[in-house]
């Protein structure tokens, strides 16, 4: 019988974290790419958010997505209460 670490049972914490979700489709300006007629790359996730009424913004990898998502809530549910 094997033993679980406790690293194998522990369940990573979400960090709450302000901003939202940007979904944006982008052009990479090459001519002869399918861009140029309209079928834009993407979609590109970046996560934005204000400081002292500066707006940062943080392109997020697809691996990253779901954990930065769930931060976004988190943070939400906090500031409901």
């Amino acid at each position: 019988m094997r033993h679980q670490k406790k690293s194998e049972s522990f369940t990573p914490k979400i960090e709450p974290l302000r901003g939202g979700i940007l979904t944006q489709f982008k052009s990479c300006g090459r001519s002869n790419c399918k861009c140029a007629n309209g079928s834009l790359h993407g979609p590109y996730y970046y996560r934005v958010w204000m400081v002292q009424g500066i707006r940062h913004k943080s392109y997020v990898k697809k691996v990253d997505f779901d954990r930065i998502k769930a931060g976004i809530e988190a943070f939400r549910a906090q500031r409901r209460g």
